[in-house]
């Protein structure tokens, strides 16, 4: 299977499984201008700013944010 990356991502939050209050933002993480690996359906990394040289045969899909 290849490698889907999606680049320009505006902006990616993570945080703990279940539901987060309003009140409590500092327990989410956020990726800013972000990319997201993913490949045989898992997610494999999310970075902020990537810039770094695709890897081969990647697809790539720009999101047109940041």
């Amino acid at each position: 299977m290849t490698m889907l990356i999606i680049r320009n991502i505006a902006e990616v939050c993570t945080g703990p499984v279940g539901p987060v209050r309003l009140d409590e933002p500092d327990l989410l993480t956020r990726y800013r201008d972000a990319a997201v690996a993913i490949d045989a359906g898992k997610i494999l990394w999310i970075k902020s700013h990537y810039d770094e040289p695709l890897p081969e045969g990647a697809q790539v899909i720009d999101a047109g944010g940041g």
